[in-house]
């Protein structure tokens, strides 16, 4: 019986590559960059209205920029955190369904009272999705009901 042997007629190439190669301690300590390119502007989206209100809250970003992402993610903080996809309100998981967004989180930034600003945060880059004006994308339980 004849032996079989694989030919190869190139060496295979590395299919995956590394997206972020800095050091996690690194992005902490490194400032928030804000991206505009996956706001959700349509005419449908519930949260197009950050443009309208980008004046009123341009302070609010520029003191955001001052911080680390750890000072602004900090565990013990409260207001800006990862929110699971499956706490979202089910208009906001059908809206990131029809833009063919999949993550498993959304970032949150808060803006005062109600306002939220919703994102995806890639090292230190916050890719700003949603300005959520009413606090409708994730409401938050109240206490004692």
């Amino acid at each position: 019986m004849a032996k079989k042997t694989a030919k190869i007629n190139q060496n295979p190439t590395p299919s995956k590559t590394v997206k972020f190669s800095e050091n996690p301690e690194q992005i902490l300590d490194s400032h928030i960059s804000w991206h505009f390119n996956l706001m959700d502007q349509a005419p449908e989206s519930p949260w197009t209205s950050l443009p309208k209100h980008l004046n009123r809250y341009a302070d609010k970003l520029h003191a955001y920029e001052k911080q680390t992402i750890a000072e602004i993610f900090h565990e013990k903080q409260q207001y800006n955190h990862a929110v699971p996809v499956g706490r979202l309100v089910p208009r906001a998981q059908a809206r990131l369904n029809t833009l063919k967004i999949k993550v498993d989180a959304l970032y949150r930034l808060r803006f005062g009272g109600k306002p939220r600003l919703w994102g995806i945060l890639k090292g230190n880059i916050f890719q700003i999705l949603w300005f959520d004006p009413q606090h409708q994308v994730c409401p938050s339980e109240k206490k004692h009901t």
